[in-house]
């Protein structure tokens, strides 16, 4: 990289250069940091396969990793920031090692949100768009979106849900309490709950002062958008 990449920028000057791509090789990636790599790219790539029956909180845990890479970029990097891009991440849906279809969507979802509270990091590539083949009991076959004839998935939907949203999507503030984000499009504010146990049920309330507003809508991941007007019924009355 020490040749290549100065040619590179001299060529293509706006070229974003990621460096080599780390799995779950801890130890060599801080060998190329001791080394100097990050002289010689604008990016740092990884890859996190943490969303399936192996990891206890998987999203909690990718979190936790980030903040950890994060902090071993700048012991290398004189203390600042350098890009982070998710070159692969994802999770097979089939066999015993991998997540039912609706956990899939859930850490898909949790995960794409959480995101965007890491300032560093620049992009997540899901892995991957279909399912390789038919075979339910082969860890490699069933990490896709769509089965093998593309008929949508429970992830599929949460990535359609969110991706228009999230896309330029920036963190307003937060709550992590409640896991509530608050976010902004490029057109307008939203607020994001996230579910921090699986089985709770979320409510939230509202209050606009009185106020003529207009309508609120309410979605759920994976479903479609709902808008209800601004009210409410007491139900024991």
């Amino acid at each position: 990289m020490k040749t290549v990449y100065p040619r590179l920028k001299k060529i293509v000057p706006d070229a974003i250069i990621i460096s080599n791509f780390v799995c779950t090789g801890g130890k060599f990636l801080e060998e190329t940091f001791r080394f100097g790599v990050l002289d010689f790219c604008d990016g740092i790539g990884f890859h996190t396969y943490n969303c399936n029956r192996r990891f206890q909180t998987p999203v909690d845990e990718w979190l936790t990793q980030m903040r950890n890479l994060r902090t071993l970029i700048r012991k290398y990097n004189d203390g600042k920031d350098k890009l982070v891009f998710i070159t692969e991440m994802g999770g097979n849906q089939r066999n015993s090692f991998g997540s039912t279809e609706e956990e899939s969507a859930i850490r898909l979802a949790r995960l794409y949100l959480h995101a965007r509270t890491l300032p560093f990091l620049k992009g997540i590539w899901w892995y991957d768009f279909q399912d390789d083949r038919w075979n339910a009991s082969h860890n490699e076959n069933n990490f896709g979106l769509v089965r093998a004839d593309l008929t949508p998935k429970r992830p599929y939907f949460a990535m359609k849900s969110l991706a228009a949203r999230l896309v330029r999507a920036e963190l307003v503030g937060s709550e992590t309490r409640d896991g509530l984000l608050l976010l902004h499009d490029g057109k307008e504010q939203f607020l994001a709950a996230v579910i921090q146990k699986p089985g709770v049920d979320l409510q939230l309330i509202f209050e606009n002062g009185g106020l003529a507003s207009e309508p609120l809508t309410l979605e759920l991941v994976g479903s479609a958008a709902l808008t209800r007007p601004w009210g409410f019924r007491d139900w024991t009355a």
